[in-house]
């Protein structure tokens, strides 16, 4: 996604309109910003309104990217904490009407794991390599701010693909604790 004339454009449509926007990325457009992963659209929190939303559409219409029901930019986002953490924000954009802000790789992970969205599996193995999290405990504790209906098994499996069966079996071994997921 060539988001920074995406960016550009939107900043030139809000000057125009005297208005301003702060966004915080979050989800999949931060696993492409960093490189993990490419999304067709790009997951936010912002303060939205009818001529906030004409804009976005505009400029998805202008570079053929969204549609009406799905749009290039979106604040329709669920079962995530990232709204809590934007001290870990970085800016990756910074115009004179528009300013973009990404969430870290640990939150994302966090999110993803809180949620464990079988849909979410290649992302969580992707940031579990990433980030280097080794530690199964760790995460499991992570999963445990989940509202109980996410499964643990996507998290054991992800663990798996990204640092093979025997690091997990180590991990069971020393954490007999984890035995309580895998039933």
């Amino acid at each position: 996604m060539e988001y920074i004339k995406l960016f550009d454009s939107l900043n030139k449509k809000l000057a125009r309109e005297n208005l301003e926007l702060d966004i915080h990325c979050v989800g999949g457009f931060v696993l492409e910003y960093y490189g993990l992963k490419a999304t067709s659209d790009i997951d936010a929190f912002y303060e939205s309104n009818e001529k906030i939303d004409r804009l976005i559409d505009e400029v998805g219409n202008e570079y053929g990217v969204g549609t009406n029901s799905s749009p290039w930019l979106n604040n329709s986002i669920q079962n995530i904490i990232s709204n809590n953490n934007l001290d870990q924000e970085t800016t990756i954009y910074a115009g004179t009407n528009l300013t973009v802000n990404i969430a870290s790789l640990e939150t994302i992970f966090e999110d993803k794991i809180v949620s464990s969205r079988v849909k979410d599996r290649e992302d969580i193995k992707e940031l579990m390599i990433a980030l280097n999290k080794h530690d199964l405990a760790s995460i499991m504790k992570i999963y445990e701010y989940s509202d109980g209906t996410t499964d643990p098994a996507v998290i054991v499996e992800a663990y798996i693909n990204a640092f093979g069966r025997g690091s997990f079996d180590e991990q069971v071994r020393d954490n007999p604790e984890l035995k309580r997921y895998l039933i």
